[in-house]
């Protein structure tokens, strides 16, 4: 076959055949252009994409068209540090990446990327934390890439560095995707020979240990190619298959003549053959269950069918329509399924399994958590039963799917109450209420005093314009705060009764707290005294103390969002900037009202618990005083002063009062004492913290 080998401006025609090693053709061509075959690199475009042809694979193996272009990359010397370190930085050159580290203004998936090659972890989680404040209802970040198809994990992977790689695992990206040019990270991870990649990619459940693509064999085959014996050994221990095929029909017998490498090899194959004898078909799996949207607040029932004899997991509207044997909703053929992981919210007790391919990511809610697992199971059964009965596992163009459109914005809330007879559902909706006042308005919307029709109770209706609210970027966290809110249930956090949208609008039914917040007080009296304080924040430090233990953290504590309800308690309200699963997820940005913020998060360390307690006591000092701790209307003066200044008290405040907010405020939140440290401060020496949470402590009189 003819190909044209371009250097620089001087195009040559040479007929090559198919069958030649890449490595022996650079042999040829450095004989004829008196180059060092190790000086420089081959690569063509496939698809539009520039890809480095691998040496010790055949040209028949990248499938290249009569007349296609070989183009000769001469390696910079200088920078040559090791044959298979310059192949590397030539090949992401060659992709059209930019190597330079971008400015703060530059795309985020860019300046994520520089991250993960910097192995920089501290600002890989500032980045994420800022992408998904600026961009709500964006996909995540870590799963995006680059038109090459290049994610993080590629990258990382690429570079080696494998403590990114834990972190991008833990945050359940997509481990089994493949790009343009045909890598997935596994294969890119046993190709450079990074093994502590390798480890950490093998430690995640969901790794398709075995999977190959187009041009390259599975991660065992390039293992084997690269004569590591260690990785090897890795990949054996985990299920990797010793009799697949690769693209070009070679096992991994065939990429080897390492002794120890083939001695394992031939020890697996027994191992391997017993397994496959016992392997038998899964059964059909069906089941009613809920999909889980990012712009809805309560999710959707679905029907879905596992059939693993068709290889193809089908979603109806609901069951009516399967029995009918209706067209499906969506589609989805095993072999496409990337990616299968559980998830599960303990403060709810509801589970969820998710299912990811290239082209969807669907998650899935059960009534327990032995139903998400058994789906979780089920799944990973179908797809291995498939993969052990494919003689060769190479990846085909994905067919595209054809998806019917929900409409999902129109969403009532359901209450399903249980009767002596039978279950009634009562569907929750605008029209279930009466509108009897206007509380307030503010930017994104109106609060109405409402009574429900059929009951006569009174409730706060928060109207939310969706408009609005896209048009700043907040959808995404109203219907965040709405999940949260949804989940909580304390003496002295609001109560969300209801909640429902439509196509304009989102609704929240919020308990009516008709003495308004804790604002108020600071504006009626200027000055807030010690046993008022003491009681409203005790009450306060319990509803943060649930929060903490649900692994939430508020991040927005201040008197206006401490109201006061029917009887006088305190209720923490306004939950749009908490943030859930600090543990796994940490919040890396400048979120909350500046005066509030402690060091840590006007340095860009992060939020904790601890925050909160810093934030705990501005509002201490601030009800106290009439005054905050620190202002300035220069925010950079401000700031200095948070992360510098010495807290100035006026002479009246009790040594008590001193010594807790002094204690709350501290520079460093190691320093912070925790919820159970601070009951025991004496300016909290007149509440019975036993009492208290059972609201039988009787509220200040408030005049």
């Amino acid at each position: 076959m003819r190909f044209i080998i371009k250097h620089k401006r001087v195009k040559i025609a040479q007929d090559i055949d198919e069958n030649i090693l890449v490595l022996d053709l650079k042999v040829l061509i450095s004989q004829k252009m008196g180059l060092e075959p190790d000086a420089f690199q081959l690569i063509s475009g496939i698809e539009n994409s520039p890809i480095v042809l691998t040496e010790t694979s055949t040209i028949r193996s990248f499938s290249l068209s009569e007349g296609s272009i070989i183009e000769i990359n001469v390696l910079n010397e200088e920078k040559k540090v090791t044959r298979r370190g310059n192949r590397i930085r030539s090949y992401i050159e060659s992709l059209g990446l930019d190597e330079n580290l971008p400015s703060r203004d530059s795309n985020p998936l860019q300046v994520a990327i520089e991250a993960c090659k910097r192995n920089s972890l501290k600002e890989l989680a500032r980045i994420i934390e800022i992408f998904e404040q600026t961009n709500p209802g964006e996909p995540d970040l870590m799963n995006q890439c680059h038109g090459s198809l290049w994610t993080p994990l590629h990258y990382a992977c690429n570079y080696g560095n494998s403590e990114i790689v834990a972190y991008l695992i833990s945050r359940k990206v997509n481990v089994n995707r493949v790009t343009l040019d045909e890598w997935t990270p596994l294969q890119l991870a046993c190709y450079i020979q990074h093994i502590s990649c390798v480890r950490e990619l093998l430690s995640y459940t969901n790794l398709q240990i075995n999977k190959m693509t187009r041009f390259r064999g599975a991660g065992l085959h390039l293992a084997c190619e690269a004569g590591n014996s260690e990785i090897v050994s890795l990949l054996l221990e985990n299920g990797a298959m010793v009799t697949l095929s690769d693209p070009i029909n070679d096992t991994p017998f065939d990429k080897t003549n390492n002794d120890e490498i083939l001695k394992m090899l031939a020890i697996a194959v027994g191992a391997e053959e017993l397994k496959k004898s016992k392997n038998t078909l899964p059964e059909n799996k069906y089941a009613t269950v809920w999909i889980i949207s990012n712009i809805s607040i309560h999710g959707r029932s679905v029907f879905i069918h596992l059939d693993p004899q068709n290889q193809h997991l089908a979603r109806y509207t609901n069951e009516a329509e399967y029995i009918k044997k209706s067209e499906t909703e969506f589609t989805i053929r095993l072999r496409d399924i990337q990616n299968v992981f559980y998830e599960e919210n303990k403060a709810t007790k509801e589970y969820f399994f998710v299912v990811e391919t290239s082209f969807s990511s669907d998650r899935y809610y059960c009534k327990d958590q032995r139903s998400a697992n058994d789906w979780l199971l089920a799944l990973k059964n179908a797809a291995n039963y498939y993969m052990m009965q494919s003689s060769s596992n190479t990846s085909k163009p994905l067919e595209k799917v054809e998806i019917k459109k929900v409409n999902e914005e129109e969403e009532n809330h359901t209450v399903i109450t249980n009767s002596p007879v039978a279950e009634v559902a009562e569907i929750i909706n605008f029209d279930s209420f009466n509108l009897l006042d206007e509380l307030g308005r503010g930017s994104f919307g109106i609060v109405y005093k409402v009574e429900k029709k059929n009951t006569k109770e009174i409730f706060a209706m928060k109207c939310l314009s969706k408009i609005a609210l896209k048009r700043q970027r907040q959808l995404k966290y109203a219907i965040s705060e709405c999940k949260i809110m949804k989940i909580l249930k304390h003496p002295f956090v609001l109560t969300m009764h209801y909640a429902f949208q439509t196509a304009q609008s989102l609704y929240m039914i919020l308990e009516m707290c008709p003495n308004g917040d804790l604002l108020g007080l600071i504006e009626k009296y200027t000055k807030v005294s010690e046993d008022v304080v003491s009681f409203y924040v005790a009450e306060t430090i319990l509803a943060l103390e649930y929060l903490h233990s649900l692994d939430i953290v508020y991040r927005d504590l201040k008197p206006a969002n401490i109201l006061i309800d029917s009887e006088g308690h305190a209720k923490l309200a306004d939950f749009g900037l908490a943030k859930e699963d600090i543990k796994n997820t940490p919040a890396m940005t400048l979120a909350g009202s500046p005066a509030y913020l402690p060091p840590e998060i006007v340095d860009s360390k992060g939020a904790s618990p601890a925050s909160d307690i810093y934030s705990l006591g501005v509002m201490v000092y601030e009800l106290l005083t009439g005054n905050l701790p620190y202002y300035n209307q220069d925010i950079e003066l401000l700031f200095n002063s948070i992360k510098k200044d010495k807290i100035n008290f006026p002479k009246y405040l009790s040594n008590e009062a001193k010594d807790l907010i002094t204690s709350l405020m501290q520079k460093k939140a190691s320093k912070r004492p925790g919820i159970s440290q601070i009951k025991k401060f004496p300016f909290f020496k007149k509440i019975d913290w036993d009492e208290l949470p059972k609201r039988n402590l009787r509220p200040p009189e408030l005049i």
